[in-house]
Parts: structure tokens; sequence; C-alpha cells
């Protein structure tokens, strides 16, 4: 059985369903009964829940599950479904959540293209120019960003610069993009029974000329990153990250979670030989979603034992992050003291006034407006 989403906020109980009737309102977390949280514009709001019990959540819980054919006990303790619409409603129950909790996720609506999100000031000018001519030239391109950064509308997007004239096979944990390519194989993971590193390997017998990976988390990089070197180039693929270069990193780590795992620097060589560009994606307390950062891979640096990349395009708030050239340099004269980021793995000056910090200008300054945007945050919106 089907359940569309009208029928799923008339499960809600009304202060919640009142809130999500504003259609601007993405996204409906309930944590707890005193935890319930929405967004609008890509920001985060609490909404005030008094009266709302437990029972009230595990009920409204049970609405949604059972019509769909889907369990919500301590046997399945998650439910992920997909809306007809292309909504999706996501169900923790105990034990593995204290109490149960619900999110919802309203379908963007119609798909966005590259020029509505030039229009936006989502992606500059510059960086399509250059992911059209990656494109053309059959160079593969990474997308990376946090939760919630843009990362998939943005494949999307540049999906539809495909030529018409190719095959085309996208991989999806959960169907969310909207690829216009006519010769277009869709295939979708079930869980433990097909996962994405199965859909990977399965592709390849369907004659793809270019592969699109939704997200890439697991050991299936390895497989990835095999099939981006042998005869698929101008593939799309994303993952998260924390800045460009971390991305490079992330992908490389996803390889080796494989049994049979290649050493560190041939996984690294292989992820320089298969990504030709890495397109970062950031969003902003104001909620503003947009690129970053665009990196060149180069190559694998083994001696130094990190990516050799050029900025290609640059917001210009984070460029003294990237000095790869300065940093050997001040080594090599023992003029100055370099740290590498924890959290980017990006190499730093190291301040000599105060304590040193372990973490880069750039995650410092992401720390200070997460702490902010909570202390904010706990201002309870009624």
């Amino acid at each position: 059985m089907k359940l569309s989403l009208d029928e799923v906020l008339a499960a809600l109980p009304e202060p919640l369903r009142k809130v999500f009737e504003d259609t601007k309102v993405t996204e409906l977390m309930i944590n707890s009964p005193d935890a319930v949280f929405y967004e609008r514009g890509g920001r985060l709001f609490p909404i005030a829940t008094e009266g709302l019990e437990a029972r009230d959540i595990e009920a409204t819980a049970m609405r949604i599950a059972r019509p769909l054919g889907l369990d919500a006990d301590k046997l399945a303790p998650v439910v992920d479904a997909r809306l007809p619409d292309g909504s999706r409603v996501a169900i923790a129950c105990p034990p593995i959540a204290e109490t149960f909790a619900l999110s919802i996720r309203r379908f963007s609506g119609p798909r966005w293209t590259a020029p509505m999100l030039i229009e936006a000031g989502s992606l500059p000018a510059e960086v399509l120019d250059c992911a059209k001519r990656a494109l053309d030239h059959r160079e593969n391109i990474l997308i990376s960003g946090g939760t919630g950064t843009g990362k998939t509308t943005l494949l999307s997007a540049l999906a539809s610069l495909i030529g018409t004239d190719e095959r085309v096979v996208s991989i999806e944990d959960t169907r969310e993009l909207q690829i216009p390519a006519p010769n277009c194989l869709r295939l979708e993971a079930k869980g433990a029974q097909v996962t994405i590193r199965d859909l990977v390997r399965h592709a390849l017998r369907h004659r793809p000329d270019r592969l699109i990976v939704g997200e890439v988390r697991g050991e299936e990089a390895k497989d990835l990153i095999q099939a981006l070197n042998t005869g698929h180039g101008g593939s799309i693929s994303t993952v998260h990250a924390n800045s460009a270069r971390a991305a490079l990193t992330r992908l490389a780590t996803c390889a080796l979670q494989d049994d049979a795992a290649l050493p560190w620097h041939v996984v690294c060589e292989l992820v320089a030989l298969a990504v030709q560009f890495v397109i970062h994606l950031e969003r902003s307390l104001d909620g503003r979603r947009g690129v970053e950062q665009v990196l060149k891979v180069n190559s694998y640096d083994q001696a130094r034992g990190r990516f050799d990349c050029s900025v290609v395009w640059s917001s210009g708030r984070n460029d003294e992050e990237e000095l790869p050239d300065e940093v050997e340099q001040g080594r090599a004269a023992g003029e100055e003291e370099w740290l590498r980021c924890l959290n980017c793995s990006t190499d730093f000056r190291a301040s000599h006034r105060g304590p040193k910090s372990l973490l880069c200008k750039k995650c410092r300054k992401r720390e200070q407006n997460r702490r902010a945007y909570e202390r904010r945050s706990s201002r309870v919106v009624t």
C-alpha cells in the first residue's frame, strides 16, 4: 500500500501538523516529546511541544509504518520509506533510540537546473564552465560537503550536462536524483540484501558510458575507483567531507574498508588517477548553500604523504588554508611550525600566541559558528 504525504501529515499531532503545513518547511525532526525541530530556509528551529507525550509519537509512527507494510518494533527498529511524491520518512524506535524518533523530509519539488542554481547564487558560472569542460573531456568529478549542503541537487544539475547519446547508470541508496538522460538505468540499493557495492559491480555489466553514484560511504569506494580507472570517464559521485582536500582522503579511507585493501599509498595514487576535480559545498548559518572551492587533482605525492592539488576556483574565504608549497618550504627552512588540522587534514601555521590549536582557522571558525548557532537555537520558537 502507498501512503501520500498528506496522509502522513494527517497522522501527526495537531501542533506539528500545523508547522508542516507551511510549504517552506522542508523537514520535521522528532527526537523525543520535548525535542522537536523543523527546517525552514536551511535553518533549524525548535517547536514548543507542551502536552506531547511519548505514546503520541509512538502512535504516529505506527500509523505511518503499518500502511506501508512495515513494522516499527524491537525486531525491526529502523523504518526508512520513500513516499510516491519523493518525500522520505525515517523512524527509529527502542532499543536503538531512547524513545520513538521520527523524521519527515518533504520532496524538494521541481528539479533544480544549473541556470537556476546560478541565479540562486549557489553555483558560480565559472564553476559550471569548469564542470562542463571536465565532463566534455570525460574527466571525473567528486562533489563533497556536509549534510544538507546541496550535494544531491548539484549532482542532478551536473548530470543534465551529459550528452543525450550516452548511456548513464545511476546508483543510489534511496532514489533522489533527477537525471534527464533518456538512456539512463537507475539502480537503488535494498539494505543488506543489495548494497551499493553490489550495484557498483552490477552496473558495469550494463555497458555504462558514465556512472553516477549518489553517495560513497563504504567499501564500494574501491570498486568505484577501479571503475573510474578503467574506461568510465566523465562520471560523478558525492562524498561527505569537511573540505575539498579532505574529500580525497575520505574516499581513500572508504576504499580501505575492503577486506582485501591495498596499501594506503597505492589507494591514494589510484584515487588521484580516478578523480580529476573536487567541488566542495558548504552551508552557512543563514541557510545559504553554495560552492566553496574547486580543486584540480594533479597527483598523489607519496614522499610528502598528501594529494597534490591546484585551486581552480575559491570563494576567497579559505584560500590561506591551501598553501602546500609554503608548508614544505617553511618546514624545510625551520622558520615556521606547521600543524595538521585534526578535522580536515589541512596544514596550517601554528600560532605562537597562547595555547596551540589543533584545528585550522577555517575549522575553528566553523566550530565557533556551530556553538553560536546552538546557543541561538536553544531559545524555543512558539
